[in-house]
């Protein structure tokens, strides 16, 4: 470790002495792809994610409340951690509000997830319930019953 760490010093050592225009070249390009590799490239997997966790509840997590299919189980607990992840990291959720598909959840998800019912729900479903709530809140989802879904919650194992 402490040779990688050596031969890095000597190559920065050796770019700095290179002309300006050359050394803001291989700045930029450095940065550049270490801000595309790790920064831009996590922000698209965190966007894919929400996705992916509503796609998930609009075509099988509100219907699973009705008929309680304990195969899903395993599913409701992966969405919970992907999106407790998200929402404990605070440039994500920054990130979450200026995104057109999400901006309007933050507010609402807020608000809830401290709320007196959703803090009786288990921790491992409570950010995946809180999720769906916001997805139901929605006019065009209109016939489920809120209540019925966060009860359904409360009594999961």
């Amino acid at each position: 470790m402490d040779t990688l760490l050596n031969n890095n010093k000597i190559i920065i050592n050796r770019i700095n002495t290179l002309p300006n225009e050359i050394k803001n070249l291989i700045y930029s390009y450095f940065w550049s792809h270490y801000y595309n590799k790790f920064v831009i490239k996590d922000l698209i997997q965190i966007k894919s994610d929400l996705i992916n966790a509503n796609k998930y509840i609009t075509i099988h997590g509100i219907n699973n409340t009705i008929v309680d299919l304990t195969s899903h189980y395993h599913y409701y607990e992966l969405h919970n951690e992907t999106i407790k992840k998200i929402h404990s990291n605070f440039a994500y959720t920054t990130y979450i509000k200026s995104t057109d598909e999400f901006c309007h959840y933050y507010p609402l998800f807020n608000f809830l997830i401290n709320s007196r019912q959703l803090i009786e729900v288990k921790d491992k479903y409570r950010y995946y319930c809180t999720f769906l709530l916001c997805t139901v809140l929605n006019p065009i989802y209109r016939e489920y019953d809120q209540f019925k879904i966060l009860s359904y919650f409360k009594n999961l194992v």
